[in-house]
């Protein structure tokens, strides 16, 4: 069992307008003209912790078991195992977004190793 807790990227909204525009007048009447634009993007603010709990790394399964919910995780339903910016990046078929665990510096590793043998142990077998 390792520490760990589930987070996720936050973001907020950043829009930026521009325009441009013109007028040209003559004997009292003015015509005008121009154009405006607006953009937005998605500016990262970080990790959020949404949950802390234990990791369970099985022969078969990984199981987070944390405060507020339970996450199984079979290895046979596991797309992608790869590092993030602050843990460990798993991406299970049926789920609609990535799991990103964080665990300490030293339990991250053994994480990762324990991870990765269990998945190449299921793989032969």
């Amino acid at each position: 069992m390792l520490e760990c807790r589930v987070a996720n990227e936050s973001f907020h909204p950043e829009s930026r307008s521009s325009g441009v525009g013109a007028s040209v007048g003559t004997f009292g009447v003015r015509v005008g003209g121009g154009f405006g634009q607006s953009t937005s993007e998605r500016i990262r603010d970080g990790l959020r912790t949404d949950d802390v709990g234990e990791l369970v790394i099985t022969t078969t399964r990984m199981v987070f078991i944390g405060d507020k919910n339970t996450v199984e995780m079979p290895y046979k339903r596991i797309v992608e195992l790869a590092p993030a910016r602050s843990g460990l990046r798993v991406s299970v078929a049926g789920r609609a977004a990535p799991m990103t665990l964080a665990c300490k510096k030293g339990d991250y590793a053994l994480a990762a190793a324990s991870i990765a043998s269990a998945l190449r142990d299921n793989a032969g077998g």
